[in-house]
């Protein structure tokens, strides 16, 4: 949770998890490195070619990926996206209620061994997942329920994925 920001309108349904802070994350997106993702880069001339990545590496670049396709659909800039993906989750991506974001143990530069404790995930909005989680598949019919809010009838009747749907 934010200690600077207030909690947007947005979350005002979550305000039992965030108080009055802003929480985050509002999505989780894969970033574990037991899933690491091969990238080709160029931009230093000394270390050219495929390299694994995970973490945040990994998973901004997909979900910039998600909505640039969303752009693309809708024709135009979506803009800001924060309501829109608590609105999302009433077409239903599969929340992930187990696990957690601790991370460690590590040893720092100074040598000594550190845990960052972290949040557990549960049912519904949560300081480890978020509300709109595991987005594994993109397709047009999600592109759609996050730009025109398209029922889940539409969604289900459209989807060529093997995403979790399901309403709530």
């Amino acid at each position: 949770m934010s200690a600077v920001f207030d909690r947007p309108e947005f979350q005002d349904r979550v305000h039992k998890v965030v108080g009055s802070s802003r929480g985050t994350p509002d999505i989780s997106m894969s970033a574990s490195c037991d899933g690491v993702v091969v990238v080709y880069y160029s931009f230093n001339p000394a270390r050219v070619g495929y390299h694994l990545v995970c973490g945040t590496s990994e998973a901004s670049p997909e979900f910039a990926g998600i909505v640039a396709m969303a752009d693309q659909l809708a024709g135009r800039r979506l803009g800001q996206l924060g309501g829109r993906l608590y609105e999302l989750s009433k077409y239903a991506i599969v929340d992930v209620t187990q696990g957690n974001n601790t991370f460690g143990p590590f040893t720092n530069s100074d040598g000594n061994t550190y845990t960052v404790e972290g949040y557990s995930a549960g049912p519904g909005y949560d300081l480890a997942s978020g509300r709109c989680s595991r987005i594994r598949y993109l397709s047009r019919s999600m592109n759609a329920a996050i730009l025109r809010q398209v029922s889940p009838a539409t969604i289900n009747s459209q989807s060529s994925t093997s995403c979790a749907w399901r309403s709530t």
